[in-house]
């Protein structure tokens, strides 16, 4: 990635607003982990783990140039937090991180004493936390990941068995925390010993890996007729004059394309960005920490209408893949799992999911989390230390991955702050626009596509499809009645 870094910031800068970090923008090939949870972000709460949660989105305030104002869609009629001519702000990715961390406190709040780190005063935390889940839903689906999630068999009976690890293209987080300590208005010009936040830093993004070496083989070919086309349009430039015209023209029309080279520097392949114009739109983000009258479903307490509401915006059911949608993410079709002839697709179809709903899932199961008396009390009478295994590894799975996610697109924008009458201190403002993707465009597609997911489920290994082998620990939590039998044993086998 590093030979495109021209390409990279050219997309950066139309995907979004106008922020001082760009300049530290840098992208990788990155990798998703859904199976090696960090012991210091993942699991019950401690003094050490909630500390390492702090530091991830603790970088300061970053100053925003005054007259720059308008790029954030803002005026200069309201009386904004300013200091030493800057604006006084925080960045969006940090504030997601601590949306998240601040929903994880919440699941977690009986077994631990969080007013060392939070308000956690009942009405506060409560509204707290709702405000937290329209920031992640919104972010969510503004920056909808398309990129396919495969499916591969395992050998302990349980079936098709989903494994997150596509990979993406990400922020390096460890650049941004670097530029965002650097620039610290409480610290500008001093130069900190930044080695602890390097380290925290690098445990939580562990999740986030470079690709192994088949997806850089799989993926040369990609990356070679990327570069050809380049070079061959610089050449043709320099022919004529008349050519200049045509190609300047082309280019021009390129970059208008937004499911093209914009959409392909930043996102994977994927089956979506082939039929639909996942064109970005400029959009507000609705981040008022009270609801009005009439709140968004989002924002409501439990109830049918509810629930119905976030399956309608979490629809996972399967998407067919084409051996070179496979190939195009740096996945081996040799192990993922095909779509059965019962499904009429042909005899080379593979099964894949949409990450972006993926994600919306796991955010949904946080929201019942937190409603657990309303989900699990009659499952769970005494409450969230009285679940089972699988079911804390899931509500593990998906904070760590919600947090993955959140650092691999790492939104450099910026929010401002205000005074008010009410509190003594600045007020966030988090009513900022985004360059957003058409998330609708995507639900309409999921909803054209989508195999039936009861036929997918009852689709058993064929014979000659060679399976993964499972660690005991995994096979005893998700079959305990076939391998109740078996010990913890996590290293003998995956763990998806």
């Amino acid at each position: 990635m590093r030979g495109y870094a021209s390409i990279d910031m050219a997309c950066t800068k139309k995907l979004s607003a106008w922020a001082p970090m760009m300049e530290a923008v840098d992208y990788q090939w990155t990798q998703y982990d859904s199976d090696r949870l960090p012991a210091d972000y993942a699991g019950p709460p401690t003094v050490t783990r909630e500390t390492n949660w702090l530091n991830q989105y603790d970088h300061g305030f970053i100053p925003y140039p005054y007259d720059q104002i308008v790029k954030l869609n803002k005026s200069t009629d309201r009386d904004w937090w300013v200091q030493d001519g800057n604006l006084v702000t925080l960045t969006e990715w940090a504030h997601q991180v601590h949306c998240l961390g601040l929903i994880r406190q919440w699941i977690y709040r009986d077994q631990f004493d969080y007013s060392m780190f939070t308000n956690t005063s009942s009405t506060r935390f409560h509204i707290h936390k709702d405000h937290c889940f329209m920031i992640l839903k919104t972010l969510i689906e503004c920056q909808a990941d398309v990129t396919p999630v495969l499916f591969a068999r395992d050998s302990s009976g349980i079936g098709a068995w989903k494994t997150r690890d596509a990979p993406r293209k990400c922020r390096r987080n460890d650049a941004l925390a670097v530029f965002a300590r650097r620039t610290d208005i409480k610290y500008a010009g001093v130069d900190i010993d930044d080695d602890e936040d390097k380290i925290t830093l690098k445990e939580a993004t562990r999740g986030l890996r470079r690709p192994d070496g088949r997806f850089k083989s799989i993926t040369t070919s990609y990356r070679r007729l990327s570069q050809q086309l380049v070079d061959r349009s610089s050449l043709l430039l320099c022919l004529n004059i008349l050519l200049f015209i045509v190609s300047s023209f082309l280019f021009w029309s390129s970059i208008q394309d937004n499911r093209g080279s914009l959409r392909d520097q930043t996102a994977m392949p994927s089956p979506v960005l082939k039929g639909e114009d996942l064109s970005f739109s400029i959009k507000n983000m609705d981040a008022t920490l009270f609801p009005d009258d009439n709140p968004s479903i989002f924002r409501q307490e439990p109830s049918p209408e509810v629930d119905r509401a976030w399956t309608i915006i979490s629809d996972t059911r399967p998407i067919a893949l084409s051996r070179e949608d496979v190939l195009s993410i740096g996945k081996d079709p040799a192990m993922a799992v095909k779509l059965s002839a019962e499904f009429g697709l042909g005899d080379d179809t593979y099964a894949g999911r949409i990450d972006v709903l993926h994600q919306l899932h796991c955010l949904n199961a946080l929201r019942m989390e937190i409603y657990f008396d309303y989900y699990y009390g009659k499952k769970y009478p005494g409450g969230f230390n009285q679940t089972d295994e699988k079911h804390r590894h899931h509500v593990s799975h998906c904070i760590y991955m919600l947090l993955q996610n959140t650092l691999c697109h790492a939104t450099t924008d910026v929010y401002t702050h205000f005074w008010t009458d009410a509190v003594d201190h600045p007020w966030p403002d988090f009513n900022i626009p985004h360059k957003c993707t058409n998330f609708r465009a995507i639900l309409e597609w999921q909803r054209e596509h989508a195999v039936n997911e009861h036929m997918f489920v009852d689709m058993k290994r064929p014979a000659d499809q060679e399976a993964h082998v499972m660690s005991s620990k995994f096979k005893k939590i998700y079959n305990p009645e076939r391998f109740g039998h078996l010990g913890d044993n996590r290293y003998d086998g995956e763990n998806a």
